[in-house]
């Protein structure tokens, strides 16, 4: 996971050992399960749609944040659309040693660092696509959100995918009336998921341009969760080189539907 201001989230409780030990147990069970195969199948969709809109395949992946592994066994069975049996290159990154340690235990067969997601440990232009999941939802602020999703087109020379969770289902009106009701009685209340125009407008913001929008459960009113396709602002740019790490900067700890 990533570091983030006083009061934008609770992704310090990633850093413990008995959360990450137990993070996978979520996606074990039948319905986990099935959860687990519709987000892969919008992942794939909205690989494919990036890879569309640049003309060229998706080669080298920054999974950010990578968790436990969620996506190992996925990331080792794509292959390159134009590359017959090569596999793109991946690099999971996450800002909590014990979800990595996680990974590692697990089928996740590419290379891991510890990172940042509010300064990620690459240089410009990096990688071909970001690939961000399970951490929208967890920042209060829409500042910060649009933070993060600089950084992500910073380091993306292709695109960035994004999964947003947006208040316009039951599930989110439910969670607007405990925010009121939270509020009057003094209390802070659970998290209030941007509306899906809010989302959009969050990643044109950031300076990216949207490809697409792919609901991972439809219709999109009755599933929360979209996963946001947009080219990076430094579409076409070379690549900058750090001195000696390759794509990796200096700091880096290793261990569609149209809009």
């Amino acid at each position: 996971m990533g570091s983030l201001p006083p009061r934008e989230g609770r992704l310090e409780v990633y850093a413990q050992a008995e959360i990450a030990r137990t993070y996978d147990r979520r996606w074990s069970q039948a319905r986990g399960r099935r959860r687990d195969l519709r987000k892969q199948r919008a992942l794939a969709k909205a690989l494919e749609s990036l890879e569309g809109a640049l003309g060229r395949p998706l080669g080298t992946i920054l999974d950010a944040p990578c968790g436990t592994g969620r996506f190992g066994a996925f990331w080792s069975a794509r292959k390159l659309p134009m590359g017959g049996s090569r596999a793109a290159l991946v690099l999971g990154l996450d800002g909590s040693l014990p979800m990595l340690h996680q990974a590692q235990a697990k089928a996740w067969n590419h290379p891991l660092a510890a990172g940042d997601l509010a300064r990620l440990p690459l240089v410009s232009g990096a990688v071909d696509v970001v690939v961000c999941i399970r951490f929208m939802h967890l920042v209060r602020s829409s500042a910060a959100r649009v933070e993060f999703l600089r950084e992500a087109a910073r380091v993306a020379g292709g695109g960035v995918i994004v999964d947003y969770r947006h208040g316009q289902t039951p599930r989110g009106v439910g969670r607007r009336l405990r925010g009121i009701l939270a509020r009057w009685f003094g209390q802070e209340g659970p998290r209030i998921w941007p509306g899906r125009a809010q989302a959009l407008a969050e990643v044109q913001e950031a300076g990216m341009g949207l490809v697409g929008v792919v609901p991972v459960r439809r219709p999109w009113w009755i599933g929360d969760k979209l996963l946001l396709v947009a080219r990076a602002p430094s579409l076409m740019a070379p690549p900058t080189l750090g001195p000696e790490r390759g794509i990796l900067g200096s700091n880096t700890n290793s261990g569609a539907d149209s809009p």
